[in-house]
């Protein structure tokens, strides 16, 4: 199989290609993983913002 584009002819050869179809979906799996853990650090880190602004509780001793 092959594609020109621009002229120039692209021949992938059957091992990268491989390669690349079983690899894009783990590389896709790991992003998201990645994009919702930011989203759960994100939201401790407001919940400690909003406990640090909050008026201090006395202890009795």
């Amino acid at each position: 199989m092959s594609l020109c584009i621009a002229g120039r002819e692209f021949r992938p050869s059957l091992f990268p290609t491989l390669a690349t179809l079983l690899l894009l979906p783990l590389l896709l799996g790991l992003s998201l993983w990645q994009w919702q853990r930011a989203e759960q650090k994100q939201a401790l880190q407001d919940a400690f913002q909003s406990r640090v602004r909050q008026e201090a509780v006395a202890l009795q001793t």
